[in-house]
């Protein structure tokens, strides 16, 4: 008899684990600034998810990271708030944060950056920031070199705007862009290299950021139209 029972118990368990729900912690990749106070959601997952759709095509996600995008200043490209993005760690996709021709693979792609708070609170001291860690969301559009002078930045961030059909005023776009390139040379002191990206605001581009390659978690590989 209570072979019996302990069996039926072991089999309703069972049943348990294998019907109920599944849930994953997924970390939010802010597009924009990071708002709010939090940095991730808890979702139910089917439980066999490692082959997913993009389109027709089946496509093997398990070595990928997911993130749920948290806000519009990707919009204007194609990654709206909520959207999917699953990005391979530089680790596993071989790519040297210290090597020009291996970040310029980056280039042109979504990518994943981590929150560096503490460059933040140095350039804005006077922003209250609620997300203290976590993961932004970006367009890489260029790698540049960490210690260019003013006028070898300007002739590489002039071959940018040029082709920068969104940007009306390039006199006042250069000067932005350098203001803030001058602050991340020299925060990111270590870094040989800086990541450009661009970001929007309200449908309008709004500029272009420079990230050390020391904070960049990874290169988004596939985006918002996967399913299970």
């Amino acid at each position: 008899m209570i072979y019996t029972i302990c069996v039926i118990a072991l089999l309703i368990i069972a049943a348990l684990i294998l019907f109920l729900p599944r849930t994953q912690e997924v970390d939010y990749a802010f597009a924009g600034s990071p708002c709010g106070t939090v940095n991730k959601e808890i979702i139910n997952l089917s439980r066999y998810r490692t082959i997913s759709k993009v389109g027709n095509e089946r496509v093997d996600i398990s070595q990928l990271k997911r993130f749920i995008v948290k806000g519009y200043s990707l919009e204007k490209v194609g990654v709206p708030n909520g959207s999917d993005l699953y990005a391979l760690s530089c680790q596993k996709d071989n790519i040297d944060v210290t090597n020009i021709a291996s970040l310029n693979r980056i280039v042109g792609h979504f990518i994943i950056l981590k929150i560096d708070i503490e460059r933040t609170l140095a350039e804005h001291p006077e922003k209250e920031l609620t997300i203290k860690e976590g993961y932004k969301a970006r367009l890489a559009v260029d790698v540049f070199p960490a210690r260019l002078n003013r006028q070898e930045f300007n002739n590489l961030m002039s071959k940018l705007l040029e082709k920068d059909a969104l940007c009306h005023n390039k006199e006042t776009m250069l000067e932005i862009s350098w203001n803030k390139y001058a602050f991340a040379s020299q925060y990111y002191n270590k870094s040989a290299y800086l990541i450009v990206s661009i970001t929007f605001h309200e449908g309008e581009e709004e500029g272009y950021s420079f990230h050390s390659p020391y904070t960049l978690y990874g290169v988004v590989k596939y985006k918002n139209k996967i399913i299970s």
